[in-house]
């Protein structure tokens, strides 16, 4: 079985040459002119919202964050993290008391990477992710768009090639979600998380390493992912 550190660099080299791919094509109007007929249909199919019950998909996500070193004057910032993200959206979908519908969320995959400094986050495979995408007028699936997605995240956050893991869940949310994946919406973080040693997460006594003071993530682009 791979490490985590052999699939985070199968994942950065997939990344990279996604990021990095050019659409070839005999002129340059016609990779224009293609590019775009791909993500009008890519748009609409987004914004279906009957097929966001039950679905599962791949992002690719930018990250921005501020980290806060404890017992030191050290101030890590972080821009543009590249990382990757999979979410699967269970079938259910539920009305709240107010008629909105809502259905429920499992974040099951997140990676970032970024050298300088040097930062990794893996989701916590010992914990749960879970979220919620709620409509923000009352009906039924179609409802779901637009409306507020919100996740908590239990990760393992390696600071210069230490473990730490947080004890209270990063909750990130987007207020405002009119695709799924939702490409171009913004999650920012509700309050500051707190990051312990990995083998002490757990100790009631230990103290905080470091402070995830704020943060956001962008999603930017889909990923297409084949089932094997």
């Amino acid at each position: 079985m791979d490490t985590y550190e052999q699939v985070g660099a199968q994942l950065r080299s997939f990344m990279q040459g996604f990021m990095g791919a050019q659409p070839a094509a005999t002129t340059m109007r016609e990779a224009e002119s293609g590019a775009a007929r791909l993500e009008t249909e890519a748009r609409l199919r987004r914004r279906d919202t009957s097929r966001i019950p039950g679905s599962r998909h791949y992002a690719t996500v930018l990250a921005y964050g501020n980290f806060i070193i404890a017992n030191s004057d050290m101030n890590i910032r972080c821009e543009a993290i590249q990382g990757v993200s999979g979410v699967m959206t269970l079938p259910e979908v539920k009305s709240l008391k107010g008629g909105a519908p809502q259905v429920t969320l499992r974040r099951y995959l997140t990676h970032f990477f970024f050298e300088n400094p040097s930062v990794v986050i893996e989701q916590n495979p010992h914990k749960e992710s879970t979220g919620t995408l709620t409509g923000a007028a009352s009906g039924d699936t179609h409802a779901l768009q637009p409306g507020r997605a919100s996740f908590s995240q239990y990760l393992i956050l390696s600071l210069n090639g230490k473990p730490l893991a947080n004890r209270d869940p990063l909750v990130m949310t987007a207020e405002r979600v009119e695709e799924w994946p939702p490409i171009g919406a913004a999650f920012v973080s509700e309050a500051p998380t707190h990051f312990y040693e990995l083998e002490r997460v757990n100790d009631p006594s230990a103290e905080p390493f470091a402070t995830l003071a704020a943060c956001k993530a962008v999603t930017v682009s889909e990923l297409s992912v084949p089932d094997r």
